[in-house]
């Protein structure tokens, strides 16, 4: 059965991270063909549940990276997404929770708020995480400031919308936990919602 490491998942997010640490200058078009790779390998992929379980852990090593290329220019945030969607439906929104919750957690950080809310919709919508992490954000931000509570109620408003209530009591394991597969509910419909995209 083919694994991450077989198709050359594991060399494609080592091909970026090596642009990204060593600040090379290349064109949209070349860092938006190696995420098209990205895709075309995972869409090969049948996991086990133990190998699903290691592309979790695997991908944990890559948040950095991913959250930078989620909020990079307009054509790489679109295809990086894409691929976040289809990575899980192919390893399933649950085994992958614990990769998106540190996802999420970046993004939030990002004092880019129209890139950054249409990419939290697209998350909430495409992904399972930890809703502690929302929260948190809560606390740390001016809930005084009308966007800011906007923003937030707008995030919570479509968690309760879309998922169901297992969804919602996942708390993210400690790092000292394994990752565990477990049933996940079904995906939503479609990978992407159909909202604007913002700059």
């Amino acid at each position: 059965m083919a694994s991450y490491l077989d198709t050359g998942l594991h060399d494609q997010l080592r091909k970026l991270e090596h642009i990204h640490l060593k600040h090379q200058v290349v064109t949209v078009w070349y860092v938006k063909n190696q995420i098209r790779v990205l895709e075309q390998r995972t869409a090969q992929l049948d996991p086990s549940p133990a190998e699903a379980v290691d592309t979790a852990e695997f991908l944990l090593h890559f948040v950095p990276l991913l959250v930078k290329l989620i909020l990079a220019q307009r054509q790489v945030q679109i295809a990086m997404l894409r691929w976040i969607a289809n990575l899980n439906r192919a390893f399933g929104m649950d085994v992958l929770r614990p990769v998106s919750t540190a996802i999420v957690a970046g993004v939030l950080k990002s004092s880019r708020g129209l890139r950054r809310q249409f990419v939290m919709q697209t998350l909430i919508h495409a992904t399972r995480f930890d809703t502690q992490i929302v929260l948190a954000e809560m606390d740390r931000r001016d809930m005084n400031d009308r966007a800011v509570r906007v923003e937030m109620h707008r995030y919570m408003s479509t968690i309760f919308k879309e998922w169901s209530p297992y969804d919602m009591q996942y708390r993210a394991p400690s790092p000292s936990q394994p990752v565990l597969p477990t049933h996940a509910a079904a995906p939503p419909s479609s990978s992407l919602p159909s909202a604007p995209i913002a700059a």
